[in-house]
């Protein structure tokens, strides 16, 4: 575990504050410490989530944000420097990633930290989302860990107001040079990109060093985007339609909405219980 952040299921408050040579029970952790103070908490059991067990009673040395040590409590050595906490057997795991958020307020924050989510895959961001990605690396909002995807890449016209809307290889182009010179992480794509405007992008994001992630277009397909080299594909679009015999209730024209699709799938459903299927 050496080298990973972790997350105590408890209410901490900040970590962070003066040296001392004592035990502290977690219930006087004061609420900050000093930048760069190492802790340890004593007592602890620990889910390291490589396997199904639990560690019990270890001692988990973190400085830096990050896992100096782990051992049993009985053997471990707490440095001088280091303020000792004593977890009193509650429970140390790896901090939680959520690879699919849309974050819009500062609210959502303290609830991911509350949860033990410690990082966020943003999958549609604006200059808000860098700012506030800035500020939590600066130690100035207290947040998780943000990757975020730029404005969404849509073909014309577009599903979702402030969109980039991408027709040509120029537009590829310049769109994502511009999101990677912004910060953001990576591209999302979305529904209504052509062939043309999809394959540009991608040679583009190849070119800029940029990931590319999100939905499938209707006018690529499943088989086109995982040939891609697109790293993601969310809300495992584009398999349903994938799957779809020629000729079948559920074989709808490109672009259908998704509540066509589910009252294609109710009337599927009716015609199997009716035993007209």
């Amino acid at each position: 575990m050496n080298g990973s952040r972790i997350w105590l299921l408890m209410p901490l408050g900040i970590l962070g504050l003066a040296c001392s040579p004592t035990t502290v029970p977690l219930s006087e952790m004061p609420q900050e410490v000093e930048p760069g103070q190492a802790i340890a908490f004593v007592h602890a059991n620990v889910v390291p989530m490589d396997s199904e067990r639990v560690l019990a009673d270890r001692t988990v040395v973190v400085r830096g944000g990050r896992i100096e040590a782990v051992g049993p409590s009985a053997d471990l050595a707490i440095p001088e420097d280091v303020l000792a906490v004593d977890a009193g057997g509650h429970y140390l795991m790896p901090g939680l990633a959520d690879m699919h958020v849309h974050v819009w307020t500062e609210a959502d924050f303290l609830l991911f930290l509350a949860n033990g989510v410690t990082t966020i895959r943003n999958m549609w961001g604006s200059e808000q989302q860098l700012d506030w990605r800035a500020r939590i690396e600066n130690g100035e909002l207290l947040g998780p860990t943000i990757y975020t995807a730029g404005p969404l890449m849509d073909g014309s016209p577009p599903i979702w107001d402030g969109s980039t809307v991408i027709e040509t290889a120029e537009d590829a182009q310049r769109a994502v040079r511009d999101q990677k010179e912004a910060g953001y992480d990576f591209i999302k794509i979305y529904n209504r990109l052509s062939l043309e405007a999809y394959e540009a992008l991608l040679a583009s994001a190849r070119d800029q060093g940029m990931p590319a992630a999100g939905h499938v277009p209707d006018a690529v397909g499943l088989d086109a985007v995982l040939a891609s080299g697109q790293v993601a594909i969310e809300h495992l679009g584009g398999y349903g339609a994938a799957t779809v015999i020629e000729g079948s209730p559920m074989d709808l024209p490109p672009g259908r909405s998704i509540s066509e699709l589910n009252r294609a799938t109710a009337d599927v459903l009716k015609q199997i219980q009716s035993g007209e299927m």
